[in-house]
């Protein structure tokens, strides 16, 4: 929960569905803001972040409209959409970053399952709509493939050449390779 000013009032995980519970102020303005990040800390461990590497880097987010927190318990639920409105991409597509996730997070249950003594490195997992098949400088989404390389995977964006956020065997596959 962050306050007008964008300061953070509180904060919490959600659970494997989502679902997330939190006390704050009472008549208390205020926002809901959600995080493009997998954190675990219990048992098997992981830090998975998803950022734009054409942004210098900044942790996608998406919020909410400002509400009044009231003096009763109230749900806040957020459906991101994916941008797409039948035909191609025309309008902003917030989901993205957290389709990624979907996919590193089942990936991910499967291996704890398998071993729940397992410690993942910190993964950061760089999306942007301008990440497009030309080969240059990353940080303007000349990235050239999807890819990982040193604890960072990049993923294709461009809507009018290729796009991988929610191609789940890519996500996976790049994965695969953070893992190995």
């Amino acid at each position: 929960a962050v306050d007008e000013s964008g300061n953070t009032l509180v904060s919490t995980v959600t659970d494997s569905e989502g679902l997330y519970a939190m006390r704050v102020a009472t008549n208390s303005a205020m926002r809901v803001r959600i995080s493009a990040r997998l954190l675990q800390t219990v048992g098997v461990t992981w830090d998975v972040k998803v950022t734009d590497n054409t942004a210098a880097d900044a942790l996608y987010a998406a919020q909410g409209d400002i509400f009044n927190s009231g003096t009763t318990a109230s749900t806040r639920s957020f459906n991101m959409p994916s941008g797409w409105d039948g035909t191609s991409y025309a309008a902003d597509r917030s989901a993205a970053p957290f389709a990624v996730l979907d996919a590193i997070y089942d990936t991910m249950q499967k291996f704890a399952a398998a071993d729940s003594s397992l410690e993942f490195p910190a993964l950061e997992i760089h999306w942007s709509a301008n990440n497009n098949p030309a080969s240059g400088d990353l940080a303007s989404g000349d990235i050239g493939t999807s890819f990982y390389s040193s604890g960072k995977i990049y993923l294709l964006g461009d809507a009018d050449t290729d796009t991988d956020e929610y191609d789940r065997h890519v996500l996976i596959h790049e994965w695969g390779h953070y893992f190995e």
